[in-house]
């Protein structure tokens, strides 16, 4: 969207970018944290001194809490009326114009 904002309305633009940029960072957050807790558990499978364990499980449980801090977030705010409402907008913005499908009929008569 950001690259061809300028083929797009400016409600498209100004509302509904920021919408799915708000929704991405809230995924974001929740793939941050999957992929924390994957590599410190690879960590903690090569560790063998028992401080750096205990570290790393320690953080281990630091990250899953706020993963499932994160789900609980995302699952209050991607409500399935969010989800159509998106949808119904994206739809609406992204419909063909009238211009547009003129052209493409002129086009093709013209090119037989």
């Amino acid at each position: 969207m950001e690259i061809f904002s300028g083929a797009f309305g400016p409600y498209l633009v100004d509302r509904l970018y920021l919408e799915l940029a708000e929704l991405q960072e809230k995924l974001g957050k929740i793939i941050d944290h999957k992929a924390a807790i994957e590599q410190l558990s690879q960590w903690l499978q090569q560790f063998k001194d028992g401080d750096r364990c205990e570290l790393v499980s320690k953080l281990i449980g630091d990250e899953k809490q706020s993963l499932d801090a994160e789900h609980k977030a995302f699952s209050e705010y991607w409500t399935p009326e969010r989800s159509k409402r998106l949808r119904r907008q994206f739809a609406r913005e992204l419909k063909p114009t009238e211009s547009v499908g003129r052209h493409k009929r002129l086009s093709t008569a013209e090119h037989g």
